[in-house]
Formats: structure tokens, C-alpha cells, sequence
């Protein structure tokens, strides 16, 4: 199982990937095996940050539970690496 920071990098990754993917369909707006690679990368983003917030917590306030709201008593990610 791989660790919160490992996690954390993959979704990092992935949302780079979907950024710079993301911007070469603006320029090539009818390329479709960019289209279709954006949408396997968009897929893959998302189970990535689903695993995440499993393991770590949720990454958004659309994400986080209703009955609990702890992001102010955890320290944040870059700070569990000092």
C-alpha cells in the first residue's frame, strides 16, 4: 500500500498531465486520440485522488464529510514531510 506521499505525487502527476493535455486540446480542439487520452488520464485522476482521500483525508470541501471537520487539527501534507 503505498504511503500518503507517494499517493499525494501520483495525483500530482496526473493533474499535471491532465493540465498540459488539457491545454494541447485547446489548440487542437479536434485531435481525437488526445481527447481520448485526456479522458483515460481524467479517469485515472480520479481514482487517484479517491485513494487519497481514503488514506489521507479529502482534498476538497466538496469531499469532506458533513460530520467531521478536522482539517484544522492535522497537519497538512507538506508538513508531515518536515
Amino acid at each position: 500500500m503505498p504511503d500518503r506521499r507517494q499517493l499525494l505525487l501520483r495525483l500530482q502527476e496526473l493533474s499535471f498531465t491532465l493540465d498540459d493535455v488539457q491545454l494541447y486540446l485547446d489548440t487542437h480542439p479536434r485531435d481525437a486520440e488526445a481527447l481520448s487520452y485526456f479522458r483515460r488520464v481524467q479517469a485515472l485522476r480520479g481514482e487517484a485522488a479517491r485513494e487519497y482521500e481514503r488514506e489521507a483525508g479529502p482534498l476538497t470541501r466538496e469531499t469532506a464529510a458533513d460530520e467531521e471537520w478536522s482539517w484544522g487539527r492535522e497537519a497538512w501534507p507538506w508538513e508531515r514531510e518536515a
